[in-house]
């Protein structure tokens, strides 16, 4: 009876052990399997924080590009400007659309009677920089005029404005100068522009010549 006894308490022992290190096995199994998870988990991470990252760094460069007109006097005024949303699709190229809206008012003193009327339009540009300090360019818009010089009865009509030219172009810390003097190659008689002509030829006839100030920003 007595050797019974201890081969059946021998015999769960025994199990018991047996159990225990099943259970054990069990557990570290599955805390390989755990570690296994969250070391692909976080690979995965890294690598869609890569492709995140390199995309960032591919991203081509923009920039906004202002430039305002502003005069004003007793009787007569004009204010606006332009705007300039760029891509530089290589390096020192940019090209992107641009849109311009101006509001011109007069009011003189001999006549009593004041008129005021808004040019708006837009188009696109081309710009290339050289060595942080020149530029060269094309411009081309097409305005809303109120000049309708060959048709006077018809009123306000469009006018076509292609300004070709170049100047000088730093960037600055947050910013980018230029300022260039542009020939307006469409030379449109309903353009806009020619009240902002300066330069005459030997026979005193106003040439399509004019300069424009803009400043650009980093987006």
């Amino acid at each position: 009876m007595r050797s019974t006894r201890n081969f059946s308490k021998k015999s769960y022992n025994s199990n018991n052990c047996k159990l225990g290190r099943q259970i054990i096995m069990k557990h570290i199994l599955f805390l390989i399997l755990l570690a296994s998870n969250i070391g692909v988990a976080q690979e995965d991470t890294e690598l869609y924080l890569s492709d995140e990252e390199e995309t960032e760094d591919n991203r081509i460069p923009q920039e906004i590009g202002l430039d305002v007109i502003f005069s004003a006097g007793t009787f007569s005024g004009i204010a606006g400007g332009g705007l300039k949303y760029g891509f530089e699709v290589k390096e020192n190229l940019v090209v992107g659309p641009s849109f311009r809206y101006q509001r011109a008012w007069s009011k003189p003193a001999y006549t009593g009677t004041s008129y005021a009327f808004s040019v708006y339009g837009g188009g696109g540009f081309v710009h290339y920089r050289m060595l942080n300090y020149f530029f060269v360019g094309t411009e081309i818009e097409l305005l809303s005029s109120p000049f309708n010089v060959i048709a006077p009865t018809q009123g306000k009509t469009w006018a076509l404005t292609a300004l070709t030219g170049g100047g000088f172009s730093h960037a600055f810390e947050n910013f980018r100068l230029n300022a260039g003097i542009y020939y307006d190659i469409a030379d449109s008689p309903n353009s806009p522009y020619r009240y902002g002509y300066f330069i005459k030829n030997s026979n005193g006839e106003i040439q399509p010549i004019m300069y424009r100030l803009a400043i650009f920003f980093p987006i």
